[in-house]
C-alpha cells in the first residue's frame, strides 16, 4: 500500500503544474521536465513526504515567481517515478486533500511550501436537491464522454460506481475538456453540491459546442472529399486530355491568340485584356477563371468584322420571292424597294420591318425568303411569353451562370454582322416584377441608337445598324406604342380560296408529298377537291389547317400504296368524307334565323369572320320599362354601341315606321356566348337588328354590315375591311353594308373578292337600314 500521509504542518516541497489541475482521491501521471520541478520531486523522494500540487496561472511561465502560482491545490504521495531517456521524469501521483498555500519558502534549490487543510463540506447524508444533481451530472457526463473522444472509456464505469457526492463532482471536472481557470475555480469550490451546480452548467454548455463542432465537422468533412474528389477526377481528366493531346486548350497564350485573331475595335479588345490579365492571376480550375474563358470566348466569338456581301440581283430577288410565295405583293414590293436604295446607297442603316397579320399566312416564311434573296445569314428570336429583360439584353456577370442576351446570342450564332434578325411573335411579349422585355427592345429596334448597343452580360458596345430587322405578330395593338413606333408596319391579309389553291398546288403538295415519301404522281388531287377542302374543312384566313388536311390525305394515300393498293391514289370530292370525316363547316353557313337578327362582321388577330347580331323583346303581356339586356360576353366599347343603337333608333321612330310609344324591355344577343367581344363596328348591324326586331321583318342573312353609328345616325370609319370582305366571301355573303369614309380601303382588296360581293357604301345609319330591304 502506498503511503498515504496526514497533511502536516511543516514545510512539503511544491510541484508547479503547468497545462493542468489536479482533484483529490485520483491518480494522475505528470511528465516532469523543468529542473526546479524535478529537485521538488527528488526532495519528496529522499524525504518521504507528501508534495503540494499547485497549477501556474500562465503555462508559458519558465520559472513561474510565487505570485504566478494559485494558492489553492493538493497534497499528494508518488506512486511511481521513471526516468526518461531525454532527461526529464514520468510521475504517477496519488491526491489525497485540498490545501491552501499560506506561504511559499526556498530551500537550495526545491521550493516549499506551509499548507493549510481544506476540509471538504460535503454533508454525510445529502438532501434529495443535491442527490439528484449529482444523478443529473453523471447522465450530462456520459453524454459529454459520447461527444469527446478524449475521455478515457473506464471513466463513464467508474463513475457509475461512486457514491460520494464529492468524488463524483472531483472525478467530472478532472477529467472535462476545459481552461485551467475554470478548472481551479471548480478546486476551490469546497461544497459538493455546489461544485455539481457548477459542473451541470459547464456540461450542458460544453454538450452544445461539441454538437455544433460535430456538425460543422461532418459538414466540412464532406465538403473536404467532394473537393478532394473533384480534384482527382480533374487531375485525371487533364492526364488523359494530355495523353489523347486534347487539353483544355484554354490556357492563357491561347485566349491571347485568339483575342489577336479576331480583330475587335479597340475598347472591346481592352476589355478583353483586362479579363485575360484576371485570368493570368488565378487558378485555371477556378470559379473565377472559369467566368473570365466564358466572358473571352463570348468577346472573340462575336462576328466585329465579319460581314455577307448582298446580293442586289432584283430580278433575281424576285423570283426567289415568287417561288417561294404565292401573292403577299406588298410586303415582296417592299423588298424589292430596299434592294434598289442598297444597291443605290450601300452605306443605308439596316431597316426595321413589323409584319403583322393572322396565324399562317406566312410572316416567318416570308422572312426566310428575304434572307435568301439578299443572300444573308437568318437568326430568329422566338419572343412569345418573353418576360425577362435579360431574355434580350444579358445577365449582369455578378449572378451565377450569368450569359449574354438573346440578341448577341443570335449574332454569335449568325457569325456575320448584317444577318437577317427575325423577331418572332413580339406582340407575345410579357411584363412583370423581372423587366419590361418591351422596354428593352426599343434601343434594339431604334435605327440611332442600336449603332451602341449594350448588352449587361458584355459591357461594350456593340454596332447592330447593319441588321435587318423583321418582327412578326398577329395583333398590332398589343406592341407597345413607342415600340411599334420605331418599325414600319407592313399587314398580311387573310388569302382568298383562289389563292389559297394556288398555294396549295404550287407549294403545300409537292413539300407534303417529299414529307411522306410518295413520289408526285402518287397522289392525285385536282383543284376542285382542294377548294371542297378549302370551303367545307377549314375556315382560316392562312394554309396551316389546310395543310394539315392535305397532310392527312397524303398518309391516307401512304398506307394504301404500302398495303398494295396500286402505285397511286386519285382523291375526289367524294371521298373526302371517308377520308377525313364529316365537313364541320358548309359553303354557306349563314341561316335564316327571323326577325331581330342581322349579320355583323368582325376583325380578330385570327383574321375577318361573320357574326349573328340577335334582338328579342319580352312578351307583350309583361309590358317592360325600357331596359336593355346585353349577352354574348361584350366588352365595355361593344355595349356602348348597342345602347347607342338603340337610342338612335327609338330617337328616330318615325323615320323608321316603328311604334316605340309603349315601353318594352330588350334583349341583344351576339353568339357565340364564350368568345369576348368588343369593339365600335357592330353598329350599324345592332341598328339593323333592332329595327328588324321592331318591324318584325326578316334581314337577308347574305347582308353583312360593319360601321360605328353616332347617336345622330353618323356611320364613323371602322378598321380591317380587307379582312372582314374576305371572311364574307369566304362564308357566302353577298352582299355587305360599310361606311363610305372606307372607301379606300377597297383598292387592297382582291378583285375576284370584289366581284363576288356588292358593296354599299352608306354614310348615315338611315341609308344602311334602306339596304336591308323593309317594306
Amino acid at each position: 500500500m502506498p503511503f498515504r500521509p496526514k497533511v502536516p504542518q511543516n514545510e512539503l516541497p511544491v510541484l508547479a503544474l503547468r497545462d493542468t489541475v489536479v482533484f483529490p482521491k485520483l491518480v494522475t501521471p505528470l511528465l516532469v521536465g523543468r529542473e526546479q520541478s524535478k529537485e521538488s520531486i527528488r526532495h519528496c523522494a529522499r524525504s518521504d513526504v507528501p508534495i503540494v500540487l499547485i497549477a501556474q496561472r500562465n503555462a508559458s511561465d519558465e520559472d513561474p515567481a510565487a505570485k504566478d502560482l494559485f494558492r489553492v491545490g493538493v497534497v499528494g504521495s508518488l506512486l511511481q517515478v521513471v526516468n526518461l531517456p531525454d532527461g526529464s521524469l514520468k510521475v504517477l501521483v496519488e491526491a489525497s486533500k485540498r490545501v491552501r498555500v499560506t506561504r511559499f519558502i526556498w530551500r537550495g534549490a526545491c521550493r516549499l511550501a506551509r499548507v493549510a487543510e481544506l476540509p471538504d463540506s460535503a454533508s454525510s447524508e445529502p438532501d434529495l436537491r443535491e442527490e439528484a444533481i449529482a444523478r443529473t451530472v453523471t447522465e450530462l457526463f456520459q453524454r459529454y464522454a459520447l461527444l469527446n473522444p478524449v475521455v478515457p472509456k473506464g471513466v463513464t464505469t467508474s463513475l457509475a460506481g461512486l457514491k460520494a457526492h464529492g468524488m463524483i463532482a472531483d472525478t467530472v471536472a478532472a477529467h472535462l475538456t476545459i481552461g485551467i481557470a475554470e478548472k481551479q475555480r471548480l478546486l476551490e469550490v469546497l461544497d459538493a453540491g455546489r461544485r455539481l451546480e457548477r459542473l451541470s452548467g459547464i456540461l450542458q454548455k460544453e454538450i452544445e459546442i461539441l454538437e455544433y463542432q460535430r456538425s460543422i465537422d461532418t459538414k466540412v468533412r464532406d465538403r473536404v472529399q467532394k473537393a478532394q474528389k473533384d480534384f482527382f477526377l480533374r487531375e485525371q481528366l487533364k492526364v488523359i486530355q494530355d495523353e489523347l493531346d486534347e487539353g483544355t486548350g484554354q490556357t492563357v497564350a491561347t485566349l491571347e491568340r485568339r483575342i489577336k485573331e479576331a480583330a475587335m475595335p479597340p475598347h472591346a479588345e481592352a476589355a478583353a485584356r483586362r479579363e485575360l490579365d484576371r485570368l493570368g492571376q488565378a487558378q485555371l480550375h477556378s470559379p473565377q477563371a472559369s467566368v473570365s474563358i466564358d466572358y473571352i470566348e463570348t468577346l472573340v466569338a462575336l462576328p466585329w468584322n465579319t460581314r455577307t456581301e448582298d446580293d442586289l440581283d432584283i430580278a433575281r430577288a424576285r423570283a426567289i420571292l415568287d417561288r417561294d410565295h404565292y401573292g403577299l405583293e406588298e410586303v415582296k414590293d417592299r423588298v424589292l424597294d430596299y434592294l434598289a436604295v442598297r444597291k443605290l446607297a450601300p452605306t443605308q442603316a439596316g431597316q426595321i420591318l413589323c409584319f403583322i397579320g393572322p396565324p399562317g399566312v406566312g410572316k416567318t416564311s416570308i422572312a426566310r425568303s428575304i434572307a435568301t434573296a439578299l443572300g444573308r445569314k437568318l437568326v430568329k428570336k422566338s419572343l412569345g411569353g418573353v418576360r425577362d429583360e435579360a431574355e434580350v439584353r444579358g445577365h449582369r456577370r455578378t449572378y451565377v451562370a450569368a450569359m449574354p442576351g438573346g440578341i448577341i446570342k443570335g449574332m454569335t450564332k449568325a457569325g456575320t454582322r448584317n444577318p437577317v434578325f427575325l423577331l418572332d411573335e413580339i406582340d407575345k411579349l410579357a411584363r412583370d416584377f423581372h423587366g419590361d422585355p418591351g422596354a428593352a427592345l426599343l434601343e434594339v429596334l431604334d435605327p440611332v441608337e442600336n449603332k451602341a448597343f449594350a448588352d449587361h452580360y458584355l459591357e461594350v458596345e456593340f454596332d447592330l445598324s447593319e441588321v435587318f430587322f423583321i418582327a412578326t405578330g398577329n395583333w398590332l395593338e398589343n406592341i407597345p406604342p413607342v415600340l411599334r413606333d420605331r418599325m414600319e408596319v407592313i399587314r398580311f391579309s387573310g388569302y382568298t380560296p383562289t389563292e389559297k389553291i394556288h398555294i396549295a398546288t404550287g407549294h403545300l403538295v409537292p413539300e407534303l408529298l417529299k414529307a411522306h415519301g410518295l413520289a408526285p404522281e402518287s397522289l392525285a388531287i385536282g383543284p376542285e377537291t382542294i377548294g371542297r377542302i378549302i370551303t367545307d374543312y377549314t375556315r382560316e384566313s392562312g394554309v396551316r389547317d389546310l395543310k394539315r388536311r392535305m397532310a392527312a390525305l397524303c398518309r391516307k394515300a401512304a398506307r394504301k400504296i404500302a398495303e398494295g393498293s396500286g402505285p397511286s391514289v386519285a382523291v375526289t370530292e367524294e371521298d373526302l368524307a371517308a377520308l377525313l370525316g364529316p365537313p364541320p363547316y358548309h359553303s354557306c353557313s349563314l341561316q335564316v334565323t327571323g326577325p331581330g337578327t342581322a349579320t355583323g362582321l368582325a376583325w380578330t388577330e385570327t383574321g375577318g369572320q361573320t357574326m349573328t347580331v340577335e334582338v328579342s323583346f319580352l312578351p307583350s303581356s309583361r309590358p317592360g320599362r325600357g331596359n336593355l339586356t346585353l349577352t354574348g360576353l361584350l366588352g365595355a366599347v361593344m355595349q356602348e354601341s348597342a345602347r347607342a343603337a338603340l337610342t338612335y333608333v327609338r330617337s328616330n321612330a318615325e323615320r323608321f315606321g316603328l311604334d316605340c310609344s309603349r315601353p318594352s324591355d330588350l334583349h341583344v344577343h351576339v353568339p357565340e356566348g364564350a368568345t369576348p367581344k368588343d369593339g365600335p363596328s357592330a353598329g350599324i348591324a345592332l341598328v339593323a337588328a333592332l329595327v328588324s326586331a321592331y318591324k318584325s321583318q326578316q334581314i337577308d342573312p347574305a347582308i353583312a354590315f360593319t360601321g360605328e353609328v353616332t347617336l345622330r345616325g353618323r356611320v364613323l370609319p371602322v378598321g380591317g375591311i380587307k379582312e372582314k370582305l374576305l371572311a364574307a366571301h369566304r362564308e357566302g355573303v353577298r352582299k355587305v353594308v360599310m361606311p363610305e369614309q372606307n372607301r379606300p380601303d377597297l383598292v387592297r382588296v382582291p378583285k375576284e373578292v370584289l366581284d363576288k360581293l356588292q358593296v354599299s357604301l352608306v354614310s348615315w345609319a338611315h341609308e344602311a337600314v334602306g339596304e336591308c330591304g323593309f317594306q
